[in-house]
């Protein structure tokens, strides 16, 4: 079951299949060394691909065979990557922006090779049964984890129990496509035989019975509202195709099972639900706070990979929980509504008609399949329409498992709709050899540039982190592999912060603050580069300077951050505690306030507030900034946080609290 062709084609094959059968491991694929494997193979296989093209006119390919050219549709898809590529042009992040464009062009180049490698019939079903035991394996590992931690919910290798649902989604499809294609194939023929029945029970048809039954239990463990969503969609796709191909018997059996599945699934959601889950509802705060974002720059976005970079300004506030923004916005649980964030009112248009384009050549495609008897093909599909369906309530594009996978899928069924080389054609030119060099040559830049120099200095980096001596030979490695990553000119800063020990001296210092203005420079809407800045010139402030414009500079720094983190409420109560070491006692208080308009129930910002009152002989005001500080932390006292920031607003600085009480009882005592 291979594309007919030469080596060169075989090898592509074989390329693509291992790219689908590995794509969910690494945390469904975006793990970085997962993520450069998967590249890797994808690029490599459209090079195998571009070498077995000849210049010159080719023969009319057989029934079933490989044909090397692109599917329909591939156009719509490429203008749409276009326009991001424009939107990545202005974004503030450009390394991120290339990431994504990356991301989108190996789901491009799955799509392709989708098409142009399994065109036959025997390519689409290695295709659906590699889908359906790449899902048990994840139905295995769900399972195990279930046993292990009754009380969480399962995400095999996917890490996001959202995104395993929707892969066991097209498993579950793809299985059902694999059985009624053993029905057709038994029964010989659709509607003119009586329809598919249910004639003999060889082991074929026991394996994939067994299959189903194993994924749809499966299915029930994840309880994702998504994915019901989207089984729900693709089984009405499959219920379109195959009404009236099913004999009624069977037409029975299938529909109580399917109609059995969704009410057991829905049964699953509603007791998720009962169990109180905090969030459940959240997704209507959060796209009203993506639009924030689209507001801003509604004709090209704010750029391909940019908005979990930005999101968090836009984050909606929690005013029933003790801490308002313990979750912070960093996605927006929508590819539309992602496309609509990072790539504009001109993204969305493009992705529209990529989409239309799409929609037609399926069409074009499953009337084929009809025409073929082919149920495989149509199986595939429902599995595209449950993962488009599953997207409108979720970021299924951050696996790169999900995106391959269904990109392969559509591909494959868009060739179907291929007008044929009918005998009065003449014959179709190969591109010319300056043409295929061209090519050769992007594909080769762009796996050194885009795939493996960055997986390489990636490497480099995490091992300098690790690194007892500093790392600074494997950092500059890094930096050299790939220099336009921010992280890795802050990690050069703080090497050389700490290079001279404490105190800091000016040479260090101006070696520092050059790597931080470049990593500012990368990625100029990062607050946290502001942030490391700020840091170091108030350390140059006490330790080398001792004058106003190190103070000024620190400050600038400070208040840029806050600009850029305008939720973040550690960013003024830092910067207060510089205006209280540096005297300025009108400034400070107003910085507290800042942050405690952020989080109210910032127990370390009441305390602070407390100690600058009683510093500034406000002995009334301090004695009740102290009393509310008491007063909220008992008000929160039952309350569980969640996450690290959760515990950083709740923390009750025991040693600092007993100081202010122990003063406030003495000045009592004293007046």
């Amino acid at each position: 079951m291979r594309p007919d062709g030469g080596q060169e084609v075989l090898l592509a094959w074989a390329l693509l299949l291992a790219v689908l059968a590995g794509s969910p491991f690494g945390e469904g694929g975006a793990r970085p060394e997962a993520m450069f494997l998967l590249h890797s193979a994808l690029l490599c296989a459209l090079a195998l691909v571009l070498g077995a093209l000849r210049p010159g006119p080719h023969e009319r390919p057989s029934e079933g065979a490989a044909v090397l050219e692109l599917p329909p549709a591939w156009t719509g898809f490429f203008l749409a990557l276009m326009v991001l590529g424009i939107s990545a042009v202005r974004a503030p992040y450009g390394y991120a922006a290339l990431l994504a464009l990356v991301d989108a062009g190996a789901a491009l180049a799955s799509f392709a090779l989708g098409g142009m490698l399994a065109r036959g019939r025997k390519e689409r079903r290695l295709i659906a049964w590699l889908v359906v035991a790449s899902a048990l394996i994840q139905a295995s590992i769900a399972a195990g984890q279930r046993i292990g931690k009754p009380g969480e919910r399962p995400a095999g290798t996917f890490l996001n129990p959202n995104h395993l649902a929707a892969y066991l989604v097209c498993g579950v499809l793809a299985g059902w496509g694999l059985l009624f294609d053993r029905l057709a194939r038994e029964s010989g023929g659709g509607e003119q035989t009586g329809g598919w029945r249910f004639r003999r029970v060889p082991v074929e048809t026991l394996v994939l019975v067994a299959a189903l039954a194993g994924l749809h239990v499966a299915f029930l463990l994840p309880a994702s509202r998504g994915a019901l969503l989207g089984l729900m969609a693709g089984y009405l796709a499959m219920a379109a195709f195959f009404r009236g191909r099913l004999a009624p018997a069977a037409r029975r059996i299938v529909a109580t099972c399917m109609l059995l599945v969704l009410l057991s699934a829905g049964a699953a959601v509603a007791r998720r639900l009962r169990a109180g889950d905090p969030y459940f509802w959240d997704r209507a705060l959060i796209w009203r706070a993506s639009l924030e974002a689209v507001v801003e720059r509604p004709v090209l976005g704010v750029g391909p990979g940019q908005f979990q970079y930005v999101a968090a300004r836009f984050s909606p506030p929690h005013e029933d929980r003790p801490v308002r923004y313990g979750k912070h916005l960093d996605q927006t649980h929508s590819d539309p509504m992602r496309l609509l964030a990072e790539g504009g009112c001109a993204g969305v248009l493009a992705g529209l008609s990529a989409l239309a384009a799409l929609l037609l050549a399926l069409g074009r495609g499953l009337r084929s399949a009809a025409r073929d008897n082919d149920a495989v093909s149509p199986a595939l599909a429902a599995a595209v329409a449950a993962l488009m369906a599953h997207a409108l309530v979720d970021n299924l594009s951050e696996r790169p498992a999900l995106v391959l996978t269904g990109a392969a899928m559509a591909g494959s069924i868009a060739a179907l709709g291929r007008r044929s080389m009918e005998q009065r054609d003449p014959p179709r030119r190969s591109p010319s050899r300056a043409a295929l060099v061209l090519t050769g040559f992007g594909l080769g830049s762009i796996y050194l540039w885009c795939v493996a120099g960055p997986y390489l200095a990636d490497v480099a980096w995490r091992r300098s982190l690790s690194d007892p001596g500093g790392g600074r030979p494997l950092l500059e490695r890094a930096i050299g592999l790939n220099p336009f990553h921010p992280a890795y000119h802050e990690r050069a800063a703080e090497i050389e912060a700490s290079r001279s020990g404490s105190p800091l001296v000016p040479l260090s210092f101006a070696g520092s603050v050059l790597e931080l203005e470049e990593a500012r420079r990368l990625d100029p809407e990062n607050a946290g580069w502001a942030l490391d800045e700020a840091r170091l010139w108030r350390r140059a402030l006490f330790e080398i300077f001792h004058d106003r414009s190190s103070q000024q500079a620190a400050s600038r720094a400070y208040e840029e951050a806050e600009r850029l983190a305008p939720r973040n409420p550690f960013i003024p109560l830092e910067r207060a505690t510089l205006f209280a070491a540096t005297g300025d006692a009108a400034a400070a208080p107003l910085a507290v306030g800042r942050a405690l308009a952020i989080e109210p129930n910032f127990l370390e910002a009441r305390l602070v507030q407390a100690k600058l009152e009683l510093d500034s002989g406000r002995f009334e005001e301090a004695r009740r900034a102290f009393a509310e500080a008491v007063r909220r932390r008992a008000a929160a006292g039952s309350y569980q946080p969640e996450n690290a920031y959760e515990r950083a607003i709740l923390n009750w600085n025991s040693s600092r609290a007993a100081e202010l009480e122990s003063a406030l009882e003495r000045r009592a005592g004293g007046s």
